[in-house]
């Protein structure tokens, strides 16, 4: 008779994040904003939760910016008002052979977010007006609608990137598979 340990086969829990770009409410075709796709690292089986983090890349910009009218050469051109950028996650759906189940969206969330970065030949942070961080904190829970960037009136004119630091809190025994969410990136007029 032959003895010996079992065989254990070890299991990888894959996770990706889909992002998607939404434009909503009064932004209007001058206002754009997306959010790189992400994937995180593909994390081992555990009996324990486990916490993964990750980076992905915004990305704004504003061509509505508002030149006042200089009479009588021009009647003013755009308007101006001011953006803002909101991210929100739906529920990771598994996909997999091992009949996982969907982890919650508030198991995804914000950690940080960077100051924005203005590309060339836009107009420059402005440390009061914008883009800037909003003083209420982005971090926390993806389940509901976060604010991570915004710009006055008469601010935000041009391309500007920022870095959002993401963490899922994997439940104990997840099931080997993929897991997958959509980040909702929304842009809307006026700070």
């Amino acid at each position: 008779m032959v003895t010996g340990r079992p065989w254990r086969a070890a299991v990888a829990v894959l996770l990706a994040i889909a992002l998607a770009a939404v434009g909503a409410g009064p932004a209007s075709a001058a206002l754009t904003a997306s959010l790189q796709s992400l994937a995180l690292p593909t994390t081992p089986y555990s009996h324990n939760q486990q916490t993964i983090t990750g980076r992905a890349v915004l990305t704004v910009t504003d061509t509505s910016a508002y030149l006042p009218p200089i009479p009588p050469l021009t009647p003013g051109i755009g308007t101006g008002a001011g953006w803002h950028v909101t991210e929100q996650a739906s529920a990771l759906t598994y996909s997999g052979p091992n009949n996982g189940t969907a982890i919650p969206a508030s198991a995804l969330a914000i950690v940080s977010v960077e100051a924005p970065v203005a590309s060339s030949g836009s107009q420059p942070v402005d440390p009061t007006n914008g883009p800037t961080v909003p003083t209420v904190s982005p971090a926390g829970s993806l389940n509901s609608a976060r604010m991570v960037l915004h710009a006055n009136s008469g601010y935000g004119a041009g391309t500007y990137t920022q870095g959002i630091n993401l963490s899922l809190t994997l439940p104990a025994q997840a099931r080997a598979g993929t897991y997958t969410s959509t980040i909702t990136t929304t842009i809307g007029s006026g700070p």
